[in-house]
């Protein structure tokens, strides 16, 4: 393989590489967390629970989620709409039954590996176009790969 194709692959992977999070929908430096709702214990006063029906639709359809299976995971901030008002209720009556919320961060070791590695990642990507796009422009520079630079 001639040195101006292979810059031109290194060129095209780094640019690739370095919008990753782009396509792949990463929320970097933004914080994951778990809501879990359980069956309140005893009696609520009336006043602390809020109904199912006056939440976001994203709200509700997290507290569904997280009703039917142990927890929702969602992002903090791309999220907030879904997360916020369950934050700010202690108790929701979801379909008849009174549940109590609870929002917590998740921040384990794994969970924000993306707020560190992603920029590395966009880091590496940027230098292999700048290598890619050094290597293209120096086999222009040379006339060709056989022949030394003028």
């Amino acid at each position: 393989m001639d040195r101006a194709r292979a810059g031109a692959i290194l060129l095209v992977v780094g640019l690739l590489v370095a919008a990753h999070p782009v396509y792949l929908d990463l929320e970097p430096g933004d914080t994951t967390v778990e809501v879990v709702a359980e069956p309140a214990d005893g009696a609520v006063a009336e006043d602390r629970v809020t109904n199912a029906s006056s939440l976001a639709d994203s709200a509700r359809a997290t507290l569904r989620e997280a009703v039917d299976g142990d927890q929702a995971t969602r992002w903090r901030g791309a999220d907030s709409a879904a997360v916020v008002p369950l934050i700010e209720a202690d108790y929701v009556r979801l379909d008849g039954q009174v549940y109590r919320v609870q929002v917590f961060p998740a921040q384990g070791l794994f969970d924000r590996v993306d707020t560190v590695v992603s920029p590395l990642v966009a880091l590496v990507g940027v230098l292999a176009a700048l290598l890619g796009g050094r290597t293209i422009w120096d086999v222009g520079a040379t006339g060709g790969d056989d022949r030394a630079p003028r």
